[in-house]
C-alpha cells in the first residue's frame, strides 16, 4: 500500500480538526454539560449506523468474528467513548486547538508501549520527527493563557491520551485478524453503547431531557458533523490497518494545524463561530504547525 496509511492518517486528522472545532463550539453555546457531547455523540451514530446497516451485512455473512475479536472491539470502542468524555470535558477548559495539541501526547507514547509489549522499533530518523512532534506540542501547552484551565485540561488529555494509546494497540490487533468494515462496526457498537449507558442515571437523564429540546432543531447540524466524525474514526481505523500504530500516532498531531488553520479561515470568514482566543500569539502556533508538517516530511 506504499504510503495510503499517510494518506488515510492526515485525511482523518484533517477531519478530526473540523470536529474540534465544531465540539468546542458546541460545548461553549449548546451543551448544558461537556457529557453532553459523549450522548449525543452516540445517538448519532447510533442513527447513521442503522443507516449503513446494509453496506455492513454482506461482511458479517463472509465471516464469523471470533469471541474474541467481539470482546476486544467493544473493548476498543468503549474505551474510545471514555476517551471522548475527557476530551468533551477538556474543550470546557481550553480553546480547541490547544486541546488538540494535547492530542500529540499520545505519539510519544505509543512507541514507549509498543516497543515494551510487541517489541516494535523504528528507525533513528522517525523517533527524531516524533520527538520533533512532541517538543512542538508541548509549547503550544505552554501558550495556553490560563494557569488554572492550562493544568486542567492537561490531566484531562494526559488520561485521555493513555486510554486512546490502548485503543491504538487493540485496533492494530483487530484488523490483522478481521476485516476492516467488520471491525469497524463491532468498535462502534461498543462505542455507542458505553455513550448511552449514562442514560440511565436519574440525574443524567433529567439534565438530557432539558439539553435535548434545545438541540433538537439542530438534529441535521448534528448528524451531519456526526457522520463527518464517523469518517475520520473511518479514515483512522484503515491508517492503523494498512500502517503501524507508531506512525499512524505521529501522523495524528497534525491535527493541531489543521485546528488552527480552519480557526484562522473561520476568524476570517465566519467570526461568530470562531474562538478569539485562536488570535494570541498566533505566528508562534504558525511555526510550530510549520515544524510540525515538517515531521510528518521525516516520517513519510
Amino acid at each position: 500500500m506504499g504510503t495510503m496509511w499517510l494518506v488515510f492518517g492526515l485525511l482523518s486528522s484533517a477531519l478530526f480538526a473540523s470536529i474540534n472545532i465544531i465540539d468546542a463550539f458546541c460545548v461553549r453555546k449548546y451543551f448544558l454539560k461537556p457529557w453532553m457531547g459523549t450522548v449525543i455523540g452516540s445517538i448519532t451514530t447510533l442513527v447513521l449506523l442503522i443507516a449503513l446497516i446494509p453496506y455492513f451485512v454482506p461482511f458479517f455473512t463472509k465471516e464469523t468474528p471470533s469471541l474474541q475479536i467481539i470482546t476486544l472491539s467493544i473493548l476498543a470502542g468503549a474505551l474510545l467513548q471514555i476517551s471522548n468524555t475527557f476530551y468533551f470535558y477538556a474543550l470546557s477548559h481550553s480553546e480547541s486547538g490547544i486541546v488538540a495539541a494535547y492530542w500529540n501526547m499520545v505519539p510519544a507514547i505509543v512507541p514507549i508501549v509498543s516497543f515494551f509489549l510487541i517489541n516494535e522499533r523504528l528507525e533513528i530518523f522517525e523517533y527524531l520527527g516524533i520527538s520533533i512532534l512532541v517538543a512542538a506540542s508541548v509549547y503550544l501547552y505552554l501558550i495556553d493563557s490560563n494557569l488554572v484551565s492550562r493544568w486542567k485540561s492537561f490531566w484531562l488529555m494526559l488520561i485521555a491520551c493513555i486510554i486512546s494509546t490502548a485503543v491504538y494497540l487493540i485496533e492494530d490487533v483487530i484488523f490483522v485478524e478481521t476485516q476492516y468494515l467488520l471491525g469497524f462496526f463491532l468498535i462502534h457498537i461498543g462505542l455507542v453503547t458505553t455513550g448511552l449507558i449514562p442514560l440511565l442515571f436519574r440525574n443524567i437523564w433529567h439534565t438530557f431531557r432539558k439539553n435535548i429540546r434545545e438541540l433538537l432543531p439542530l438534529y441535521k447540524f448534528l448528524l451531519f458533523f456526526e457522520f463527518i466524525n464517523i469518517l475520520a474514526i473511518a479514515f483512522l481505523q484503515r491508517s492503523i490497518d494498512l500502517g503501524i500504530p507508531s506512525r499512524v500516532a505521529a501522523v495524528e498531531t497534525t491535527i493541531p494545524g489543521f485546528t488552527l488553520l480552519f480557526s484562522i479561515i473561520l476568524i476570517i470568514f465566519a467570526p461568530r463561530f470562531a474562538d478569539s482566543r485562536v488570535k494570541k500569539k498566533l505566528f508562534r502556533k504558525i511555526l510550530l504547525i510549520l515544524a510540525m508538517t515538517y515531521s510528518v516530511y521525516i516520517l513519510s
